[in-house]
């Protein structure tokens, strides 16, 4: 897209002629398209009569009148916190910088760290400390309300340009993750670091009673209002009277009227970032003479620098351009050749692909590991291959099926996951043993036998994922020194009960379903009340939950097992005899922190397990809650011991019993609620 400069010179003299115009365009784009990144549509270039125009908006806003993003110097993307610890140009906390510094590094901001230049593109760009200067030295000051937001109103004082205005909201900074002084202050960036502490850079500061410019610490997020000083054209007349006139923005245009035959000198100046190619007409001459002898456009063409990018990939490739414009970005992606793994860039950077700015003749290194592969399993049919840098063992992704797979001695020692394929039928005896760095195992659905001490004493097992339907037949001591109160199975939901009743997956003091994992799994949020022989648990409530069970346990046995429906109904009980279809269940109270229910029953003195699931209408756990707790010593009292009917004298040894669900006194052969009411 092309937008037009025209420049004028009024030549005099001694004859005029019938008046010929010339116009000169300038494009604004670079090889027919424009910048990539432009500013809103409300913004303008303000016209103050200084020596660069002035925005009318900030970087983020959408209008005058808009706070917008919040930048740390040098920075060009907006945070959630502020401070040094992920500021881009120190490691070290803001002790020592390592691009802009005072100690032989850049002192004013390149253009990809400049936030204006990389948000709005074109000649946009951060003004300096001496163009704050020239803004205060130049203008009148008031501090105002416009549109309800206050700042300053900042007014022309140049002839010509009395008229001419830009508004600076108030609109605080960011330090850490706080918002600070908005309505207040206001606190704009230049490009300007401080001359003599490397730590500061300049800014404008202001409040209702004054503005100046300071210098504040890199690393706080402040406002950033571009200036424009884009590419120019001059020209001069044939006559000794040379005018020299630079265009301030893309919309500026003059008209060179002259007399037939007259002539007129133009240049096309470009800036750092671009380069002149030719007029629109095919001539490639800079400067250029122009006669007139009618009207005529002549359009100056620039184009932004091609910069080469060089791909250095020893055991790999690099895919992606091999040169780009000026400020493009390009997307490179490291590609491993085979028994090899990338790493990271040379530069330290680990994301793959990466994404990169270009602004000068570029290389990237990418850097591969070899992968530790080879075969093992019956006949050797499997292919293994190792992961270092995320510490994985893949088993059985490529080969034959095979009937028993023994790794032994082979298994990396630091390796921390293991993910067994869909190749392997069975686990080798040994196969996994001592690896005390093995905290997850993935195993393929094809697995069904897993031997003797397949993963014996791996002390820091902390997952199981089992995709198989029904449950892998592991031999008694496959999982021997696991800790299985630690150790969580994950196996496919329609497949929790059976896993729960088979020999050895039954000693998993936890069993979930695949993607309970992703759920909300804490041990904060169910709230649990010991008591003699009983506790009280309260739980939330959600709307998206269709049931919810309790699990209690004992030494890693199940205890009991509660379900209770979204309303809190009991629907379920595991050890309790059956409904007799008359009474209705007890439910679980609705209190101001969830539903809450005791369950009874229980030894005193007495540590237990709980575990309790919501899910959804399609029996898929939303949530997962853990934790344990201990009953309190015989002879404390209860509400149960506290009961009326149970004391004085006459009366036997009472005993309590659990009855569809209901905790009942047994006295003297007969059965009471703990109201005291008999039951028949």
């Amino acid at each position: 897209m092309k937008k037009t400069i025209l420049f004028s010179v009024l030549v005099v003299g001694t004859t005029l002629l019938q008046a010929q115009s010339i116009t000169v365009h300038q494009t604004c784009g670079q090889n027919g398209q424009v910048v990539k990144v432009i500013p809103p549509e409300a913004a303008q270039a303000v016209d103050l009569g200084l020596s660069v125009k002035w925005a009318n908006m900030n970087v983020g806003a959408e209008s005058p009148e808009d706070y917008g993003n919040y930048y740390a110097w040098g920075e060009t993307a907006a945070k959630a916190t502020y401070d040094w610890g992920n500021y881009f140009d120190t490691n070290d906390g803001g002790n020592t910088f390592t691009k802009y510094n005072n100690e032989g590094g850049k002192t004013v901001l390149a253009p990809e760290d400049d936030a204006a230049r990389v948000h709005w593109g074109g000649s946009w760009r951060m003004p300096t400390k001496a163009e704050w200067q020239e803004l205060i030295d130049n203008c009148t000051w008031t501090w105002t309300m416009q549109n309800g937001i206050n700042g300053y109103k900042v007014t022309s004082n140049k002839a010509g340009y009395t008229d001419k205005f830009i508004f600076l909201p108030a609109a605080g900074l960011r330090y850490d993750s706080d918002l600070n002084d908005v309505g207040s202050y206001g606190f704009y960036w230049s490009s300007s670091l401080n001359e003599n502490y490397s730590y500061y850079a300049w800014y404008l500061f202001f409040y209702s009673d004054s503005h100046d410019l300071s210098y504040n610490e890199r690393l706080v997020g402040q406002s950033v209002r571009p200036v424009l000083q884009p590419s120019s054209i001059s020209y001069s007349s044939s006559a000794n009277d040379t005018i020299r006139i630079y265009s301030n923005g893309c919309d500026d245009y003059q008209t060179f009227i002259g007399s037939h035959g007259s002539q007129l000198t133009v240049t096309a100046n470009s800036d750092q970032w671009s380069h002149f190619v030719r007029w629109n007409d095919g001539n490639t001459d800079n400067p250029r003479t122009i006669t007139t002898n009618g009207n005529a456009d002549y359009t100056a063409e620039f184009a932004k620098y091609i910069f080469s990018i060089t791909k250095i990939a020893e055991y790999g490739t690099i895919s992606g351009n091999s040169s780009a414009e000026y400020l493009d970005f390009v997307t490179l992606t490291a590609v491993p050749d085979y028994g090899y793994h990338f790493t990271q860039w040379s530069d330290g950077l680990k994301d793959n692909p990466r994404i990169a700015q270009i602004t000068q003749d570029t290389t990237f290194t990418a850097e591969f590991a070899y992968d530790r592969v080879g075969t093992c399993g019956k006949d050797l049919a499997l292919v293994w291959s190792y992961d270092p840098a995320n510490k994985v063992l893949t088993i059985g992704n490529a080969g034959e099926f095979t009937e028993n797979m023994q790794f032994g001695a082979e298994a990396p020692g630091e390796m921390e996951e293991l993910v067994i394929g869909n190749n392997v039928t069975a686990i080798g005896e040994n196969a996994f043993a001592g690896i005390s760095t093995l905290k997850k195992v993935t195993i393929g659905e094809s697995v069904k036998t897993i031997h003797n001490n397949a993963f014996y004493n791996c002390v820091n097992l902390e997952t199981i994922f089992n995709y198989r339907p029904t449950p892998t037949n592991a031999y008694s001591t496959a999982f021997d020194g696991v800790d299985k109160f630690e150790c969580i199975l994950y196996v496919l939901p329609n497949s929790i009960d059976m896993y729960k009743n088979a020999s050895v997956w039954r000693d998993f003091y936890y069993t979930y379903a695949i993607g309970a994992e992703e759920a909300t799994v804490t041990t904060n949020d169910v709230k649990v009340e010991p008591q003699d022989n009983a506790a009280t648990l309260t739980w939330p409530t959600s709307n998206e939950a269709f049931s919810y069970t309790i699990e209690i346990t004992k030494d890693g046995v199940v205890f009991c097992r509660l379900t209770f429906n979204a309303n809190g109904q009991l629907t379920g009980i595991a050890f309790a005899p059956g409904r007799d279809g008359q009474s209705m269940a007890p439910a679980a109270v609705m209190t101001a922190n969830g539903l809450q229910f005791t369950v009874t029953g229980l030894d005193s003195n007495t540590q237990y397990g709980y575990s309790l699931t919501a899910k959804d209408a399609n029996e898929q756990p939303i949530a997962t809650y853990s934790g344990s707790f201990t009953t309190t010593s015989e002879g404390v009292p209860t509400g149960i011991d506290n009961t009326p009917f149970l004391s004085g004298e006459g009366r036997g040894e009472a005993s309590k019993l659990l009855r569809n669900g209901e905790v009942l006194i047994l006295r003297d052969g007969k059965t009471y609620t703990l109201q005291g009411v008999e039951v028949k």
